[in-house]
């Protein structure tokens, strides 16, 4: 263990400090109203994400210091990987909807279109937050492992490229 203060120091500083800068800076304050400049703020606080990198350091620790069998720490990694990505597909599957509603892009010549969870809630008829969920995360790992199933399907096309996306992710 690094006890020296100066080390830790530095060592954030080169290393971990800017992406928390960039991640805690209040940038709608500087902003103004412009909704595009607040969206490609928000999207660059996702770089915080890359302190997941992290991981694997802390998992080599605990494989030394546990002693694992190199194919049980292989399965930890392997599911632990599957279900950070699975919550990520999970949560931007159902971000799609809000980001459709507020650019408009969900509007057809007859009106708006249905989108997956509207076509999904007429069909089954859930709508709690936990249930959304956990709809969402079904289909991520539906379409992670497989193709997915058909129950949970894209309406738009912005959905439909989404999980274009995510079935090329899946395949590879």
């Amino acid at each position: 263990w690094i006890t020296d203060h100066k080390m830790i120091l530095s060592h954030y500083v080169f290393h971990n400090f800017y992406i928390d800068v960039i991640s805690v800076f209040p940038f709608h304050m500087f902003g103004g109203n412009n909704l595009r400049v607040l969206r490609i703020v928000k999207l660059l606080r996702l770089t915080k994400l890359l302190r997941i990198l992290r991981g694997g350091k802390m998992l080599q620790r605990w494989e030394a210091s546990l002693a694992l069998d190199y194919s049980v720490l292989c399965l930890i990694k392997n599911v632990s990987v599957v279900c950070a990505i699975a919550h990520w597909f999970a949560c931007a599957w159902h971000l799609i909807i809000y980001l459709e509603r507020s650019e408009g892009h969900n509007e057809s010549v007859d009106g708006p279109q249905m989108n997956w969870l509207e076509n999904y809630a007429f069909i089954e008829g859930g709508d709690s937050t936990y249930g959304k969920y956990m709809t969402s995360l079904y289909w991520a790992l539906a379409t992670l492992s497989t193709l997915g199933y058909g129950d949970v399907v894209p309406t738009t096309d912005v959905e439909r490229t989404y999980v274009v996306l995510c079935t090329i992710i899946g395949a590879s």
